[in-house]
């Protein structure tokens, strides 16, 4: 069998490396047993304290399953002490740590550390050295740590205790080990220490838990504690260790975000309650806004007509026509706004039902025969004879219309052309329809404002444009109403298309708009 000299002499003269590697050189040095095994539990490398230990070569055990090694122990194994067989029959107690780790090509491998409980006296001061180096190694690892580790026996008392978790308390290692566990728990922990760990058994050896702790600088900082309890093979336990964590930066941001979250749903609510509010009291109040209008629309109208008689005064009748024209105007905007608060509050019916398109361009285009003449512009019709019915709400389908050839009137020059035209869609379920002119044209940062409620852009217009910039807002919510989409393209100077697409087929149904409009272009 090989001693470690022996071992270090075929680490350097093998012939393939230039040197040995890190994990050979480990194996050599360590204090302990070493048994390296593949996924599966073969033997692939056991350093010659482990042969000491168990009393067979590695020769031997190379490829073979490990409980050739370890008789009664599954795989992979969990840390605990373990009976084996010393060379000449002797039972012998170890204590087993297993880890799972990665091989340098890339294998699952797992490492297994082997320590006699009662290790017997080193009288060779060369292997007393030795063994002192490696067990140094194993606790420089676990003193570089930022974790809070510390171990200690059935009787509370500290057996180990690295850096961290001594400066955690404001003290060295050496004023914590002896100490009991008790005294570093906070007080509920010490209420229930005594029920807390005699819950550990072979089947649930790990508890995980949280509990703020104050810190030697007098911060009081969140940790979280995996506890692990060992047991030997008649199960008692042998030792717990307890490693802590210092979340406290995590929980403040977590905290933080719950806070953040919890005034954005509470503003949001509000929001939406104040808006549900807001398009309920408008849709309510439809009645009571447009019966003073149409009274004043109504005698504006007899006496600028005087159908009662002269009013005497040419100024009078100036003003009587105005008066007309405002109200007029101002029923308008109350109905832009009063449907699209409706549609908002869920309460603006559509009747839908099987129309046929061209009649409702018809209409369209004698109502604004006398904006288009008045403003010198031409309007084109282009229909297809054989074009299809379309499912839709006949009144709201011309107010869409309307809204378009409005709006291309507004912002064509004299001279321009407005063209309305219609085809069947690509996938035979929609028509589509466009509103065309050549008018000034959208920025194109600026085609998604457009449709935005009371958005109204700064641009050179032909012409001073009165409105209150939902027109477009409440077409687009009108033809989603439907199931359709709109979409703009526009280029400045050259003008602008506006294109909706509109059902072909339906069930004749009632639809009741939807609570929720979106501000942008789909």
């Amino acid at each position: 069998m090989k001693g470690h000299n022996d071992m270090k002499n075929d680490l350097l003269s093998d012939p393939k490396p230039s040197a040995p590697g890190l994990s050979d050189v480990i194996l050599a040095l360590a204090a302990d047993g070493i048994v390296v095994t593949d996924a599966d539990g073969r033997v692939e490398r056991i350093n010659h304290v482990a042969e000491l230990l168990l009393g067979t070569p590695s020769e031997v055990l190379r490829g073979r399953p490990l409980r050739l090694l370890l008789p009664g122990v599954a795989f992979p194994p969990s840390d605990g002490e373990v009976i084996a067989r010393r060379p000449d029959g002797s039972p012998m107690r170890l204590r087993l740590v297993s880890l799972a780790a990665q091989a340098e090509d890339g294998r699952r491998v797992h490492v297994l550390r082997l320590r006699e409980v009662a290790t017997p006296a080193m009288t060779d001061p060369a292997s007393n050295q030795e063994y002192q180096r490696g067990a140094a190694i194993l606790d420089a690892i676990s003193q570089y740590q930022s974790e809070m580790i510390c171990r200690f026996g059935p009787d509370t008392q500290i057996l180990y205790a690295n850096s961290a978790y001594a400066e955690a308390f404001g003290l060295t290692a050496q004023d914590i080990i002896g100490r009991r566990i008790i005294e570093f728990l906070p007080l509920t922990g010490q209420e229930n220490f005594a029920k807390y760990f005699a819950s550990f058994t072979l089947e649930q050896p790990e508890r995980y838990y949280e509990h703020e702790l104050k810190l030697a600088d007098g911060r009081r900082a969140w940790t979280c504690w995996t506890d692990r309890a060992f047991f030997d093979t008649s199960g008692n336990v042998l030792e717990y260790q307890s490693i802590g964590r210092d979340l406290t930066d995590l929980r403040d941001a977590y905290l933080q975000l719950q806070r953040s979250e919890a005034i954005l749903r509470r503003a949001k609510d509000a929001a939406e309650t104040a808006n549900r509010a807001k398009s309920t009291f408008i849709a309510n109040a439809s009645h009571e806004v447009r019966t003073p209008l149409n009274v004043i629309i109504g005698f504006s109208e007899i006496l600028k007509s005087e159908m009662i008689g002269s009013l005497g005064n040419a100024r009078y009748l100036e003003y009587a026509r105005i008066i007309f024209d405002s109200g007029h105007y101002l029923l308008t905007l109350i109905n832009d706004v009063l449907d699209l608060s409706k549609i908002e509050a869920g309460k603006y019916q559509i009747e839908r039902k099987m129309i046929s398109l061209p009649p409702i361009v018809d209409m369209v285009a004698t109502l604004v025969s006398g904006q288009v003449e008045s403003t010198r512009l031409t309007l084109i019709v282009n229909l297809p004879a054989s074009l299809p019915l379309i499912c839709g709400d006949e009144r709201a389908i011309k107010q869409i219309l309307l809204n378009l050839v409005s709006n291309a009137i507004k912002f064509t020059p004299a001279g321009g052309t407005i063209t309305i035209a219609a085809e069947e869609g690509e996938d035979d379920a929609f028509v589509v329809v466009s509103v065309t002119d050549t008018g000034i044209g959208i920025p194109a940062g600026d085609i998604d404002r457009v449709v935005q409620r009371f958005e109204r852009l700064v641009n050179q217009a032909p012409r001073e444009q009165p409105g209150t910039g939902i027109g477009l807002t409440l077409t687009k919510s009108l033809v989603e109403l439907h199931g359709g989409r709109l979409y703009i393209e526009s280029e400045e100077g050259v003008g602008t298309v506006v294109t909706v697409t509109l059902p072909r087929n339906c069930v004749e149904e009632t639809v009741v708009g939807d609570a929720m409009v979106e501000d942008a272009v789909g």
